[in-house]
């Protein structure tokens, strides 16, 4: 092999390699979310995803990693902005005062292990975290303290790939759009609904709360 054949395939290598994507990347957007007494609130997300694969496909071996949330949570308190590793939000609202996050938590390479990445052992079998705001901080709860008519998602819940959640990069996810996405994306089991740890009528909750 002469000089100009080595030097011509290192020249190929190289272009090949600057095709590849970055190994992890973001998809962005702001979210329009309804709270139960019908207030309508825009969150901003910030989904972190992983490559686990070099490859030439955009979104082909992606996974979802990690999503940072932020949104003014009125008064004094302001702008909150929480990074959660390994999880997904599914339920923000507000009671009395107090602010509700349920999250859906998948960890990974010890990602609990990192300072306020610890949200507990899973409460329902499906899990599925209650976080409350606290000192401008999202801090685990027990599932127990979360009001009763907080039951079903009030975010788009990542189902499909960053393929296709790619189109909402950047833009404004309106209550209309999140409607659209459900009929091709319907909420599964243990999802649609948010379960309390007992199935006999919250009872294990209840005595929770007597104590």
């Amino acid at each position: 092999m002469n000089r100009r054949t080595v030097m011509t395939l290192i020249a190929s290598i190289s272009l090949l390699s600057g095709c590849f994507w970055d190994r992890y990347f973001n998809l962005s957007w702001e979210e329009e979310v309804q709270l139960h007494d019908g207030r309508i609130i825009v969150v901003k997300l910030t989904h972190t995803y992983e490559r686990l694969h070099r490859e030439f496909g955009r979104y082909t071996s992606a996974v979802p990693r990690d999503t940072e949330l932020s949104f003014d949570a009125g008064g004094e308190t302001g702008r909150i902005t929480q990074l959660f590793k390994g999880g997904k939000p599914l339920i923000l609202d507000q009671h009395e005062g107090s602010w509700y996050l349920v999250l859906s938590v998948g960890p990974y390479r010890n990602s609990q292990l990192l300072p306020g990445q610890d949200w507990g052992p899973d409460q329902n079998g499906n899990g599925q975290h209650v976080a409350t705001l606290q000192g401008g901080n999202f801090k685990a709860v027990s599932i127990c303290v979360l009001p009763d008519w907080f039951r079903k998602p009030n975010f788009l819940v990542r189902y499909s790939n960053a393929d296709e959640l790619s189109k909402f990069d950047g833009k404004l996810v309106t209550l209309r759009d999140t409607d659209a996405y459900l009929v091709n994306h319907p909420l599964l089991y243990g999802t649609a609904y948010i379960e309390r740890p007992s199935a006999q009528s919250d009872l294990a909750c209840l005595n929770s709360k007597k104590k």
